[in-house]
Order: structure tokens, then C-alpha cells, then sequence
């Protein structure tokens, strides 16, 4: 899975952008023109490392793992994570085994109100049968982990294990809306979402959504004279589009105003189309 369309190779990143971004505003995290990086393993073998997961009992796909690379590279490497998860249907079958668990607790509390010494037998197989349930949950939900671990490599998986232990099992984390809930997050599937978000923040600035934003809206020219068509670059508008719900953002920062808004959403097509006609060349936008 890629995050962004085919560009040719041989193009020039200042060719498509009005100045310098590094001189104006900072790094931008993703560019029109991306830089050309290879992994580690592949500039020392020629290879690329790769992981095997066994999708159902007679499926298996191979996944390259992540060792080095820009803000896209990260942004595919959760694209690929969150994939392979629904492939494997690992949420799926923690929800299957909560509504499970959920009904044998109803039941329960059905047997104990009628008759709880007569229904002493079939109220210990079903909590006995819950906490298999909570084992089965705990492990699938501990699994989405580790799948993410397994496509990295060693030292990344050393920082993604340091984002875990600053962001899981206690309070003093700051939360997405920029503030310290001071309860215990625990690893569940709504706590990846802030783990993806930290991983990301290895390779890009804090405010990474609002310097794309602003790389698009005022400094990239969709330069048709220099080796791209008007499809290529509309495509790639849209991909860097798709990118900003994993970007981390001001609104993420301990003592964020409440009024202020996560600039990480994606625009309407209504606000696409404006960034395109405004970075297409002059005789293409009015013709």
C-alpha cells in the first residue's frame, strides 16, 4: 500500500514550490516531490527485511518492515498496520467476544435474581466462561501491538516500546485535545490511535498538520512545464490530503485552548479544489 501517486523520478522539489520551505515556516513533513530514501538493509544488502502474518488459516502475506524513512513512510507503515489488523479481524473478534461476555453477564445476573443456589452450577461455568472472554479480549487487544512491533525494525521497536510505556497503563499522558485526563489509558484499540500519532512524531515536527496546510495553500505549484500532468498532480493533492488525520497537530499540545480546532482533518473536495487552482500555472487555472 502506497500513500502517494507516481511521480517521476528525476523531478526537482524547488521546481513545484514557490521557496524554500526549510527558510520559511520550517521542515514541511511531506512535500510535493518526496525524497528518494532507501531502507537501511536494502543500501547493505541490496534487501529489504520483510515479516510474514498468517492472515486466515490458509492465507499468508509478506510485509516489508519499516526501518528507516520520512514522515510517508511512517504515515504507510500505520496505513499497512491498520490493514493488516482488519485482514487478521482482530478488533472484530474482541467484539464478538465482548457481546459474548456481555450476554453471560445478563445471564447471570437473570440466574442469580430466580434462584442462585439452584443455579449455582450454570452461574460458575458462565463466569468461568467469562474470564476466558477477558483473556481472549486482552490478548487480541495486546496483539495489535505487537503486529506493529513486528513491522519495524529492532531499534524502532525500541522507541515504538518507550511510546507504550509513556502512553499506556497510567495517567500522566496528555490526551489528543491537548489535556491530562488524569485516568489510566489502557491498551485497547482507541489507545493506537495516540501511540500512531507519537511514532509519527519521531520523523515530524509537533505542528506537522499545520505546515502541510500551509505548504499547500500558499508555497506548491503544480508546475505542468516541469514533467507532471494536471492528473499526477491532482493525485497527489489528494493523497497529501489523506495524510493529515495521522499528522500530529498544535491542538495536540498540553494546554491547547479548548476553542482551538485539530487541524489534522482532511479538506472538503470544495477546499481541494481551491488549493489546486491555486498551485496550477497561471495559463492552466484560466483556461
Amino acid at each position: 500500500m502506497v500513500l502517494r501517486a507516481e511521480l517521476p523520478k528525476s523531478l526537482i522539489a524547488s521546481n513545484f514550490e514557490r521557496y524554500d520551505p526549510n527558510r520559511q515556516g520550517g521542515r514541511v513533513p511531506i512535500r510535493f516531490v518526496p525524497e528518494q530514501e532507501k531502507e537501511d538493509d536494502e543500501k547493505l544488502t541490496g534487501k529489504s527485511a520483510t515479516v510474514k502474518f498468517k492472515i486466515s488459516p490458509t492465507v499468508e502475506k509478506t510485509y516489508k518492515v519499516l526501518s528507516t524513512g520520512g514522515t510517508e513512510a511512517f504515515i504507510n507503515h500505520i496505513r499497512v498496520h491498520r490493514t493488516i489488523l482488519a485482514d487478521c479481524k482482530v478488533k472484530e473478534e474482541a467484539v464478538a467476544a465482548r457481546s459474548i461476555w456481555l450476554a453471560n453477564r445478563r445471564e447471570i445476573e437473570t440466574l442469580t435474581v430466580a434462584d442462585a443456589v439452584a443455579n449455582q452450577v450454570q452461574i460458575e461455568n458462565l463466569n468461568e466462561a467469562n474470564r476466558e472472554l477477558k483473556e481472549t479480549i486482552r490478548t487480541l487487544q495486546k496483539d495489535a501491538f505487537d503486529y506493529f512491533e513486528k513491522l519495524v525494525s529492532p531499534a524502532l521497536a525500541v522507541k515504538w516500546q518507550l511510546i507504550l510505556k509513556e502512553e499506556i497503563d497510567w495517567t500522566n499522558y496528555v490526551s489528543l485535545t491537548g489535556t491530562k485526563p488524569r485516568i489510566v489509558r489502557t491498551m485497547d484499540f482507541s489507545s493506537l490511535s495516540p501511540c500512531y500519532f507519537r511514532f509519527v512524531k519521531l520523523v515530524a515536527p509537533f505542528d506537522a498538520a499545520e505546515r502541510l496546510r500551509r505548504y499547500t495553500t500558499t508555497n506548491m505549484v503544480l508546475n505542468t512545464e516541469k514533467g507532471i500532468t494536471i492528473e499526477m498532480g491532482v493525485a497527489c493533492v489528494v493523497d497529501m490530503n489523506e495524510a493529515l488525520p495521522y499528522l500530529p497537530c498544535l491542538k495536540h499540545k498540553k494546554g491547547a485552548p479548548t476553542a482551538m480546532a485539530a487541524m489534522n482533518t482532511k479538506d472538503a473536495e470544495i477546499e481541494l479544489c481551491t488549493i489546486v487552482l491555486n498551485a496550477v500555472n497561471l495559463t492552466v487555472s484560466t483556461a
